[in-house]
């Protein structure tokens, strides 16, 4: 018998994709979340696995990212003192006007136009983590992880391990012997899904202050395979069915010159012309969502598909105004080939 497994991809809203996905095919096909074998899922997708791991009714999951993006991302406030933000302003404006009528004026100039926003989203997080979290504990049972029915894996990083003093990327899961099996969910979903500037890290009870497993497996589909070989699985029998946030369509346009590209452009926490907000998150968890999904094609062949929804135009990961687009979105993907397709192998894979 084939050991499926269902993989979800980290996208903050853009969750709700492999949500609707997941509706659907649970709604075409009655048999498909009962003969998954293990849910795995990073950041967003780690709220959809423990969800369906926990029992929860896929349509509450939906409902999570749908209807409730502004609980989600509550914002957090501790603006910069005046004084402090006075003397940045005055400094920067030397610096324009040292490069007055060179290619970096116009660099400089928005910088000082968005000084005080800059100072606010440089030094804080964006979003309390408390909205989220009231979310999650009405969603999610209070029972430990070991006592679910179903097998379940979410990545998150640990900042400081106090036996090696190092940080280090892991998992947590109900796998006999795991050290996070105690864990409650909802303590898995805040770890799993602490995005570094978006919300602040969260102290898990065993693993102390992790932070979203996006920086390193976005898309979790190897790590789940290392779990499953881990407990004895044959790399033969394992079959995923691994979905995407979207296909977003981003990109950086460097302006001359290359030499504005230090630590502020590629982590500048607003849009800044066609550069998205925070670029180099984009770029770390879209490549390795893109290279896990490949090793995963490569190990399991056949028995691999990849679900990616694409997206007319950006949807950042907190911005929950674009839920429209992302039901329109889904719902187009659903009438593709590449949907009917999907559901086939489905039906013939997930048995």
């Amino acid at each position: 018998m084939a050991y499926c497994i269902l993989s979800c991809d980290g996208g903050g809203i853009r969750g709700l994709l492999p949500a609707l996905l997941i509706q659907q095919l649970s709604t075409d096909i009655s048999s498909f979340l009962g003969n998954v074998s293990l849910f795995a899922g990073t950041s967003a997708g780690g709220l959809v696995s423990l969800g369906l791991a926990s029992g929860v009714p896929v349509a509450n999951v939906v409902s999570l990212f749908e209807t409730d993006g502004s609980q989600i991302f509550t914002p957090f406030s501790a603006g910069a003192s005046a004084v402090d933000v006075a003397r940045l302003r005055a400094s920067m404006e030397m610096r324009a006007a040292s490069v007055a009528g060179a290619a970096g004026e116009s660099w400089y100039q928005w910088v000082i136009e968005h000084l005080q926003e800059l100072m606010n989203e440089l030094l804080y997080v964006k979003y309390n983590n408390t909205g989220l979290q009231a979310l999650l504990k009405k969603l999610l049972p209070s029972t430990p992880l070991n006592q679910l029915k179903r097998r379940v894996l979410v990545t998150t990083f640990q900042l400081d391990n106090s036996k090696s003093g190092n940080w280090a990327p892991i998992t947590i899961s109900n796998f006999p012997n795991d050290p996070g099996a105690a864990t409650y969910p909802v303590d898995a979903a805040l770890s799993t899904s602490a995005a570094p500037t978006y919300f602040p890290p969260y102290q898990h009870p065993t693993f102390g202050y992790c932070i979203d497993g996006g920086v390193y497996a976005n898309n979790p589909g190897c790590m789940a395979i290392a779990a499953a070989l881990n407990s004895g699985v044959a790399l033969s029998d394992i079959v995923m069915l691994s979905i995407g946030t979207g296909a977003n369509p981003e990109n950086v346009q460097v302006s001359p010159p290359p030499t504005n590209y230090g630590s502020l452009m590629w982590m500048l926490p607003l849009p800044y012309g066609s550069t998205p907000a925070s670029p180099i998150l984009s770029i770390l968890m879209d490549g390795v969502a893109s290279a896990d999904a490949f090793i995963c094609q490569q190990l399991l062949g056949s028995r691999f598909k990849r679900l990616q929804v694409p997206l007319t135009s950006a949807v950042p990961l907190d911005d929950y105004q674009e839920v429209p687009q992302l039901v329109t979105a889904a719902a187009d993907y659903m009438k593709t080939t590449c949907w009917s397709d999907a559901e086939n192998w489905v039906r013939g894979r997930f048995v």
